[in-house]
């Protein structure tokens, strides 16, 4: 990771290894194989390398492996997650400035760069837990309890709306409420979808 970060003239925002990984074999060990993820410093929403990027780390790192070493280069594959579920707040809250509020605080948490637990960007091939957005949203000002929250994964499909192939975004839950990740992934925000009831005053 330091060799790739050390990378010259490449402006690389973070770099993961990953030993006796290959992208290609993602289900089983590959003995001998390190796969490096690395992440543009570019301000992007998904701030993926460049081919000439890619080429330039696996350049510099090639004549510093290990002979028996297999060095494979790449950039992470994103999960587009998405947030459905209904703050309960009380009366004096704004509704639309709690829909913004928590809509800010999940993109925030999704951010590969700057997000993820501690706000050092969100780890590669770390798992989304329902129970994380729950205590995220539950600790906005002004709410009082939240429920109905699903994890969504936002994947894209081909329509026949005309005679050439388009793709249109379809979310699906998650199943057992959490969203698993693959080693050389990151999640990225997707349309949440966040409502408000205002609950009523005790007199």
């Amino acid at each position: 990771e330091q060799l790739a970060l050390a990378t010259p003239g490449v402006p690389i925002g973070r770099a993961k290894a990953l030993a006796d990984y290959d992208p290609r074999l993602s289900c089983v060990s590959a003995p001998g194989a390190v796969t490096v993820i690395v992440l543009s410093q570019c301000p992007q929403t998904h701030p993926a390398p460049s081919p000439d990027l890619l080429r330039a780390v696996a350049h510099y790192l090639e004549r510093r492996r290990l002979l028996t070493t297999e060095v494979h280069v790449i950039g992470p594959e994103y999960t587009k997650v998405a947030v459905r579920a209904t703050l309960h707040a009380t009366p004096e809250t704004s509704s639309r400035e709690l829909i913004a509020q928590a809509t800010a605080s999940l993109n925030q948490f999704f951010d590969p760069i700057s997000g993820g637990p501690d706000g050092s960007g969100w780890p590669m091939g770390r798992a989304v837990y329902r129970a994380e957005i729950l205590a995220l949203l539950n600790a906005l000002p002004g709410v009082v309890y939240v429920d109905e929250v699903i994890l969504e994964t936002v994947v894209k499909s081909p329509t026949a709306a005309c005679d050439c192939c388009q793709e249109q975004e379809r979310a699906i839950p998650a199943r057992c409420g959490n969203i698993d990740i693959c080693p050389h992934g990151l999640v990225v925000p997707g349309q949440h979808h966040i409502t408000v009831s205002i609950e009523r005053a005790v007199p």
